[in-house]
């Protein structure tokens, strides 16, 4: 996991777990009781954290959750370096952290339809053509690395290579920025849960203008 206080945010730490191991989460949870935050921010639409607290959050029963192709992919490979699950723990774990204490739990990502907008808007059919065989180049020749953080960016960049997708994950994180440099003045201190892999571009979203 990656931990990140974010220049010229004062107030703002990162918490960058790799998206499944269960390890990852528990060094969230041991992190989120050093950091003992006012409010966490959330890497999660809306109707992800709801559903995260509807279906999952306090489950008594171990979920059942239906997989795409590239997903039991990259489940499988992550579990070289670990136990894997889904949903993501780490999301799980922080939302049942925050409600024991009654905390403000912040959605930051574009909601669904947000999100399709702007997925229409960044990928345009070339793209979205080139998309799909670097997802099924992936899925025969899945990258090597030594360690789960070198993989699943290795991955992501595979993945998100066009320009297009490029734009995508960069409109998508500066909509995250704009939503937690609105939350940051009214907590004080923040810290934000988000998938490892998002958050290099997030930290280029947050830098302040050059000079």
């Amino acid at each position: 996991m990656i931990r990140t206080e974010v220049p010229g945010t004062p107030g703002l730490t990162v918490l960058g777990p790799v998206r499944g191991l269960v390890r990852e989460s528990e060094e969230l949870v041991r992190t989120l009781d050093e950091l003992d935050p006012p409010a966490i921010a959330l890497g999660l639409s809306v109707e992800e954290t709801a559903g995260f607290q509807e279906h999952f959050v306090g489950a008594r029963a171990e979920p059942l959750v239906p997989l795409l192709t590239n997903e039991s992919v990259e489940i499988r490979e992550l579990a070289r370096y670990g136990e894997v699950r889904v949903p993501n723990p780490s999301f799980l774990v922080t939302l049942e952290w925050g409600r024991r204490r009654g905390l403000p739990l912040e959605p930051v990502d574009p909601s669904e339809d947000e999100y399709a907008d702007m997925f229409g808007d960044a990928v345009g059919y070339t793209e979205l053509v080139g998309r799909t065989l670097r997802e099924r180049r992936l899925l025969r020749s899945p990258p090597e690395a030594s360690d789960p953080d070198a993989f699943i960016l290795r991955w992501d960049a595979q993945l998100n290579r066009g320009a297009g997708s490029r734009q995508l994950q960069w409109v998508r994180e500066q909509h995250v920025a704009l939503r937690l440099r609105i939350l940051l003045p009214r907590f004080g201190r923040l810290v934000l849960v988000l998938d490892r892999e998002r958050v290099p571009v997030l930290l280029r979203a947050l830098a302040p203008p050059a000079a």
